[in-house]
C-alpha cells in the first residue's frame, strides 16, 4: 500500500512539471534544471467576401461575426470585406470594421480584393516559409470577375493599362496585382448599394440570373477554379502546397496532384455560404460557418490535414 501510495504521489508530481530540456551548470558548479514551458501554438484564421452592410450580404452588424473571432490570434481577411467604392460612407464603414476586429483580435490582415482594392496594400500573403499562398483570387482571371456585368469595362481599363507589356509581363502578378486593383477603382454600381431588406436582396440575385452570359460563366468558373488556381500558382508560387482563394463565392476542398490542395472560403452572402481556414503551426483545418439566428459560428470540419515539411531547395534558397 504504501508503494502505491508513492507511486501515485510520483506520477502527479510528473503530471504536475513541465518537461525537463536540458541540464546546465550554475554558477557554483551545481546542475540546473531548465523545464520546457508549454506553450499553446498560435492560431491564424482566414475566411473572406464579407461584403459587409452591401444588400447581397448577409452581415448587416457585424456582431453577428463575433464568435468567429473569438479563439484566433491572428484573423486574414482575403478580400472583399467590404465594397470601398460603393458602399455608402465607405470610410466611415472601414473604419467601424476594422476597429471592430481590433477589438476582439490580437492582429489582423486586411488582403485586398476586386471590391476593396483600396482597403489596404496587402494583395497576397504567404504562410509557412509560402508552403501556404493567400490571395483573393481575382488575379487569377485576365478580366477581374469574367460573370460580372462590369466585365467589359473592366476589360476595357485592363488592356489600356497592359497595352504597354508584352505577354509575359502581363502574366507576372506582381503587374497584375497592380493593373487589377487601378481598373477595380471607382467602378459604376449594378445596384443602388444603400437598399437594404428583402426586396433589394431579390432584385440583387435577379439580376444576377438574368444575366444568362454571366450565369454561364459563372458555372464555368466554379468548374475551372481549382485547376487555374493550381496552374497560376506552379506559375508564380512554386512553394505552394495550399491556395487559399475566395472571389467566387463557391466554398471548396479539392485536392490535386503532388500534395497541392486548394481552398476557396466562400462568402457570406446567398446562396452557398461560406467556411474558413485555420492554421496552426504546421496543420490546416477547414470548418464551415454555420448561420443560425443571425449569427455566425464555426461548424463542422471539412477537412484537416498537414502541410508537407519544406523541400531542401526551398530551404537553401531561402537560408
Amino acid at each position: 500500500m504504501a508503494m502505491e501510495r508513492i507511486n501515485r504521489l510520483r506520477q502527479a508530481w510528473q503530471g504536475s512539471i513541465p518537461e525537463p530540456t536540458r541540464r546546465e551548470i550554475g554558477p557554483c558548479g551545481s546542475r540546473l534544471l531548465r523545464f520546457r514551458r508549454p506553450v499553446s501554438t498560435p492560431v491564424i484564421r482566414i475566411l473572406s467576401d464579407i461584403h459587409y452592410a452591401d444588400c447581397g450580404s448577409w452581415v448587416h452588424e457585424l456582431r453577428s461575426i463575433a464568435p468567429l473571432l473569438d479563439g484566433p490570434d491572428r484573423v486574414i481577411v482575403n478580400g472583399d470585406a467590404i465594397d470601398t467604392q460603393l458602399t455608402h460612407r465607405a470610410a466611415e464603414r472601414v473604419e467601424e470594421l476594422q476597429a471592430f476586429f481590433g477589438e476582439r483580435v490580437p492582429s489582423s490582415t486586411w488582403i485586398t480584393g476586386n471590391h476593396d482594392p483600396d482597403i489596404s496594400e496587402i494583395h497576397e500573403v504567404q504562410l509557412a516559409e509560402g508552403r501556404m499562398w493567400i490571395t483573393h483570387g481575382d488575379v487569377f482571371f485576365d478580366d477581374v470577375a469574367p460573370w460580372s456585368r462590369k466585365a467589359p469595362e473592366i476589360r476595357r481599363r485592363v488592356r489600356a493599362q497592359a497595352a504597354h507589356l508584352t505577354p509575359e509581363q502581363f502574366r507576372l502578378i506582381e503587374q497584375r496585382f497592380q493593373i487589377f486593383r487601378e481598373a477595380c477603382q471607382k467602378l459604376p454600381s449594378e445596384q443602388d448599394p444603400n437598399r437594404r431588406g428583402q426586396l433589394a436582396r431579390f432584385r440583387r440575385i435577379a439580376s444576377v440570373l438574368s444575366n444568362l452570359r454571366g450565369v454561364a460563366e459563372m458555372l464555368r468558373v466554379w468548374r475551372e477554379l481549382p485547376d487555374i488556381a493550381l496552374e497560376f500558382s506552379m506559375a508564380q508560387r512554386p512553394l505552394a502546397q495550399v491556395i487559399v482563394t475566395g472571389h467566387t463565392h463557391r466554398h471548396g476542398v479539392w485536392h490535386r496532384s503532388h500534395g497541392r490542395v486548394v481552398v476557396n472560403t466562400g462568402s457570406f452572402c446567398p446562396p452557398t455560404g461560406g467556411q474558413l481556414v485555420d492554421v496552426s503551426d504546421d496543420r490546416v483545418t477547414v470548418r464551415r460557418i454555420v448561420r443560425k439566428n443571425d449569427e455566425f459560428r464555426v461548424g463542422a470540419t471539412v477537412a484537416d490535414f498537414r502541410l508537407a515539411a519544406p523541400a531542401v531547395s526551398a530551404i537553401t534558397a531561402r537560408a
